[in-house]
């Protein structure tokens, strides 16, 4: 397949003409690339990339592009006795992937996720003849028009037996693809990132942008689970190759496993936490009346450290000797709210305090301190700026330092993303 239309090379979507922007970049929940604004052609894309057709169950052919293009998604092709259903889209179809999937039935319908995966849907609509349905609250982002495109409220069915069901949260029309056949009969649900499966893949997530790391509220995250929870389905195929819940994903009570996590919090910009106080257990918060959040140091990876608001504010690695003005002094990003500041550990002189705990180091430039909690080996506060919240660190033991050290302690940042 060839088309000389724009295709935006940060998201992959498919312009009608020519122009200058990429509005779903331009939006908060995407990025414009940054060597600015980039287009090329699905013709272009053909001569560089190929299409990658995978099994992914009995019924249910995975569509992907390489190697990976933009946002690298890939789509869904579930094949049903009343015709075949495309999830989600890409930006280009090559010959051999549409003489395959011609073989495959073709495709009688296409639905989406949400805007990031519309890739050059209407061309691939085209070809095979096939409706285009999309939900009227995401009419506004489509961006290339057709009297192929369907716009439905709250659900539809692109062929018998299948439910295309909007739930909302990172685009307000964003939708699930029910399967009532999937999963050897147990369901499937298919949500592109709508629903994401974390690389853990025991787990989903939410977000009103992934990029830039900006999640979605309890209540939003709480209605999603309350409109997916009527499906009966056991296995959750995310966007991604291999972003798959394998079983019991809705798991019990009522939308319990991937779906019962605790649900991330929208984090104010700016602004004082509020004073609260919770005993404090492995990797669980502890607030005291003067702001500062204690996490207990858990061992192994992946630990965070977040405030009451569900916002984290301090992520590794920071790491390395905390010499006043070293070479080598180590990095840390402090995350307030939508945006991000790179600082060094320094060493204050001479050495102080804030309240009754000593002060190890200061962050430069933003002015953050490295505190000792008092907590023994093994805790460390990360104290933002502005007094709102920490994040956790570790000190190093004697033992393990280098012999050339002062005595200013070492820090090593234990927290990951």
């Amino acid at each position: 397949m060839t088309s000389e239309l724009p295709i935006c090379r940060t998201c992959g979507v498919q312009y009608a003409t020519p122009r200058e922007d990429c509005p779903i970049c331009l939006d908060e929940r995407q990025y414009v690339g940054w060597g600015g604004q980039q287009w090329t052609t699905m013709t272009e894309l053909a001569a560089r990339h190929r299409t990658e057709l995978r099994e992914e169950e009995p019924g249910l052919i995975g569509v992907g592009v390489e190697p990976s293009f933009a946002i690298g998604q890939r789509a869904l092709l579930v094949r049903t006795p009343h015709g075949n259903v495309l999830w989600d889209c890409v930006s280009v179809l090559d010959d051999a992937g549409r003489e395959r999937i011609a073989e495959l039935g073709g495709i009688a319908a296409i639905c989406i996720s949400h805007p990031h995966f519309y890739g050059a849907n209407v061309e691939i609509a085209d070809e095979f003849g096939a409706r285009i349905l999309l939900p009227h609250a995401d009419k506004e982002w489509i961006q290339r028009p057709s009297p192929r495109i369907e716009l439905f409220g709250d659900e539809a069915e692109p062929v018998p037996g299948l439910t295309v069901a909007r739930i909302g949260g990172h685009f307000d029309g964003a939708a699930v693809l029910h399967w009532p056949a999937g999963s050897g009969g147990r369901g499937a649900l298919l949500t592109g990132d709508t629903i994401t499966v974390v690389p853990d893949r025991r787990f989903v997530s939410f977000m009103w942008s992934y990029p830039n790391l900006i999640p979605l509220d309890e209540g939003t995250v709480q209605d999603i689970a309350r409109r997916v929870e009527r499906f009966a389905f056991d296995r959750i195929y995310g966007g991604w190759w291999g972003r798959i819940v394998v079983a019991d994903g809705p798991a019990d009570p009522p939308v319990g496993g991937p779906l019962r996590g605790p649900p991330a919090r929208r984090a104010p910009v700016a602004g004082p936490a509020r004073p609260r106080r919770r005993s404090a257990g492995p990797g669980q918060l502890d607030r005291d009346p003067a702001g500062l959040v204690r996490v207990p140091l858990q061992p192994g990876p992946g630990e965070r450290a977040v405030d009451d608001q569900g916002q984290v504010l301090a992520l590794g690695p920071l790491d390395g000797r905390a010499d006043q003005g070293a070479a080598d002094a180590p990095a840390l990003e402090l995350r307030r709210g939508l945006g991000v500041q790179e600082d060094k550990l320094a060493r204050p002189d001479p050495v102080g305090q804030l309240g009754e705990q000593a002060v190890l180091g200061v962050l430069e430039p933003s002015g953050g301190l490295v505190v000792d909690d008092g907590g023994g080996v093994g805790h460390v506060l990360i104290v933002a700026p502005d007094g709102a919240g920490t994040g956790l660190g570790r000190r190093m033991p004697d033992a393990d330092r280098p012999a050339d050290s002062t005595a200013q302690p070492a820090i090593t940042q234990k927290i990951a993303g």
